[in-house]
């Protein structure tokens, strides 16, 4: 028996789609195509078409140390730059005071810091490049009491704060660093030091003394400095503490005039296509000139230092934002032209072992489509990899797709299941099972169809579930490479 009745999800036969509506905040709400339960997927390289996002790819190398900052280097194309390796497009950071330059293929270690190498850790490092006014590509990195600067790659002063400028920073403190006006600041607990490439301006900024400086953006409403401010040390974010933005001009020596008071503190600011999005506690939302708009909740995301969203776990290309949540990678961005943007997990961490630490360390743009992922393996060693936004090749570790949940006003059998395919399916093969979440959460799996001969829709008996709602979900298998386009749910109503 087929069934009389039919649900669609996907490319539904009134010209609706729910995958481009992107994921829902919940199983059961109703503001997405599908349940923010899915582990990853990509709707954007064939929009309007569920595909299995490709593996990363591991770049890790001989990778010491776990990889805990990066940055850009803007100025490795201006063959007049001095001593400026040829081909260096970012370096990297990592928690053992190793510095790295990547030159879109692979890592080469180029310089080891022997001063403070217990003191760059995730949240408190930062690493920056500055081309000053002399026109000399330099790398500024922080740690816990410290600035460093290399001149790449001729000099590499480890002490360039403390004793060429005398000025230590704080312990404990964060120490974000931002170019703004061709001038770089450092920010240290409630001042902020400046370097403009010639002259080292101590305490340009002085704030009250219980203040702590978190992050640091640029304002493109007013063209202002955003300075993420908060009452004490609250690194995990675990204590109640008056936090604010404040928006200062670069000169100005004392507590900025603009000050706007927010709810929870504020660990990054991130400007993507002149949206400078806001992340404070477990929330990510935008800065509106006057507060910040709530956007989304990071459902994995807790509080402790290793876990917030601080600036180096945000990154973005082509429009999309892509944001680590625990284990996960979020993606908020359009699918299609004129129309909202959408979220949607694109990359969920594999575990080697029940011992590995799947937590996501850092995410970075490469460029190319091409995100940079940095985390541990069992015996807490940096690994880096690359991640294809844009490809959809076979997969090692597929992980499951999760439709919203669907309620009917009176009990149904649900009669049998088809799955259409973007691509055919080869003859033998079995693309992925299909299961049935029934009101009573039982997860039922009908067998999965073998195409016989060149299948476009493959069919399954579900073998008369009975419920009065039901959520699919639907694992593609390894080796198998193509999309869905909609599962078509026949069933009858149980009388």
């Amino acid at each position: 028996m087929i069934g009389k009745y039919t649900l669609e999800i996907g490319q539904k036969s009134d010209g609706t789609n729910d995958f481009v509506k992107g994921m829902s905040t919940g199983p059961a709400t109703p503001d997405g195509g599908f349940s923010n339960e899915t582990n990853a997927c990509n709707i954007m390289t064939v929009p309007g078409v569920l595909y299995q996002q490709s593996d990363i790819t591991d770049k890790t190398g001989t990778l010491s140390g776990v990889i805990v900052a990066a940055c850009p280097d803007p100025y490795f194309l201006n063959s007049s730059n001095i001593g400026l390796p040829t081909g260096n497009d970012h370096y990297f950071l990592t928690d053992t005071g190793k510095f790295y330059t990547w030159n879109g293929t692979s890592m080469t270690l180029k310089r080891t810091a022997a001063l403070n190498t217990s003191t760059y850790n995730l949240g408190n490092s930062y690493i920056i490049s500055y081309q000053g006014l002399d026109a000399t590509s330099r790398v500024f990195a922080t740690n816990s009491t410290d600035i460093v600067m290399w001149t790449v790659d001729s000099a590499f002063n480890e002490q360039w704060g403390s004793v060429t400028q005398t000025q230590s920073l704080t312990v404990g403190a964060r120490h974000p660093m931002i170019v703004y006006n061709n001038t770089l600041y450092f920010m240290d607990k409630n001042l902020v030091h400046a370097w403009n490439g010639t002259t080292f301006t101590k305490s340009i900024l002085t704030l009250s003394p219980e203040y702590n400086i978190i992050a640091c953006g640029v304002d493109p409403g007013s063209g202002k400095m955003m300075l993420s401010v908060t009452g004490g040390a609250n690194a995990s974010d675990t204590k109640h503490s008056n936090s604010s933005i404040f928006l200062w001009d670069g000169i100005e020596p004392t507590v900025p005039s603009k000050r706007i008071p927010v709810d929870d503190q504020i660990t990054a600011f991130h400007n993507n296509s002149g949206t400078v999005y806001v992340f404070y506690g477990n929330n990510m939302g935008y800065f509106n000139g006057t507060g910040i708009t709530f956007l989304h909740k990071l459902k994995n995301v807790t509080f402790s230092n290793d876990m917030l969203p601080y600036v180096y776990k945000v990154a973005s290309s082509g429009g999309t934002i892509y944001v680590v949540d625990g284990t996960q990678i979020l993606a908020y961005g359009e699918i299609m032209g004129e129309q909202k943007k959408v979220f949607r997990y694109i990359y969920t961490n594999q575990a080697a072992s029940s011992s590995s630490e799947t937590t996501l360390r850092l995410i970075v743009n490469l460029g190319s489509d091409l995100l940079g992922i940095s985390n541990r393996n069992d015996s807490a060693e940096g690994l880096f990899s690359t991640l294809d936004t844009n490809s959809v090749a076979s997969v090692t570790n597929p992980v499951a797709f999760y439709s919203k949940r669907y309620t009917f006003p009176r009990p149904i059998f649900v009669r049998s299941i088809f799955v259409e395919y973007d691509l055919a399916i080869s003859n033998g093969v079995s693309a992925g099972t299909v299961c049935i979440i029934d009101d009573s959460l039982t997860t039922t799996c009908p067998t999965a169809p073998t195409a016989i001969g060149s299948q476009g829709v493959l069919y399954s008996t579900a073998r008369d579930i009975k419920t009065r709602s039901l959520q699919i979900k639907y694992t593609q298998f390894q080796g198998v490479v193509t999309g869905v386009r909609r599962f078509i749910i026949m069933y009858d109503v149980a009388e």
